[in-house]
């Protein structure tokens, strides 16, 4: 019986440490991981499509698109061909 109560306990301590431990292993999914899935091929040809549609400001297209919410600003739109 104390066995019981022993995992009960400790049950009840990994439930309630839950939301701690699951945003760790969230933000290391998000950050690490999840990124390192992404085919390379992938990566060169949005690369490539950016260059193409932006040029020589590719870079600062993709950081106002891409970058987190208090570093945004505005994109420069494409012109029209």
């Amino acid at each position: 019986m104390d066995s019981v109560k022993q995992a009960l306990i400790w049950c009840g301590i990994g439930a309630a440490t839950s939301p701690i431990w699951g945003t760790v292993v969230w933000v290391i999914w998000e950050g690490s991981i999840r990124p390192r899935l992404i085919p390379d091929g992938e990566i060169e040809s949005l690369a490539a499509a950016m260059l193409r549609l932006y040029g020589e400001k590719a870079a600062e297209v993709a950081l106002a698109l891409f970058a987190p919410l208090p570093a945004r600003k505005a994109a420069p739109r494409a012109e029209a061909d």
